[in-house]
């Protein structure tokens, strides 16, 4: 590709929603990273049905968070704010626009990771994600009620 007289090389790569080109000369691992493991997806699926844990009540710790764990690669740590947010929007009711474009952004992400990685359909991972999530949401009452 020529950009500004100048050519490159850059990795065409398209999402769902959008095209994205890649410098060649910046792919690294700051930019992408491999699939997960198999383990690493094992770990990330247990991660999301435990109970959750609650977010930072003041919204500028809570973002900063959620900047600092989207900002990360390892799937069981992006799985806990998966599930933490996704509690947090069930039992507030709403999430900030913030908030709620990180979840939809990383469930996205992390539901085609996950296809990817199974074969699984994206409709049955969407299904499962939220089994999952559930279930770890019920032993968060039970743990409360006894």
């Amino acid at each position: 590709m020529k950009i500004g007289g100048q050519e490159s090389l850059y990795y065409e790569v398209e999402t769902h929603a959008s095209t994205v080109w890649l410098p060649e000369e910046q792919m690294n691992d700051e930019w992408l990273r491999p699939l997960a493991s198999p383990e690493e997806l094992d770990e990330a699926l247990t991660v999301l049905c435990s109970a959750p844990q609650p977010l930072e009540s003041h919204s500028y710790k809570r973002r900063g968070h959620i900047m600092t764990v989207s900002a990360g690669d390892l799937p069981a740590v992006v799985a806990a704010l998966l599930r933490d947010l996704w509690a947090r929007r069930k039992a507030k009711k709403t999430l900030s626009m913030y908030e709620e474009n990180i979840l939809r952004h990383l469930t996205d992400c992390f539901l085609t990771e996950w296809s990817l990685l199974t074969g699984l359909e994206l409709e049955a991972a969407a299904r499962e994600f939220e089994a999952l999530l559930r279930a770890g949401r019920k032993k968060a009452n039970l743990n409360a009620e006894g």
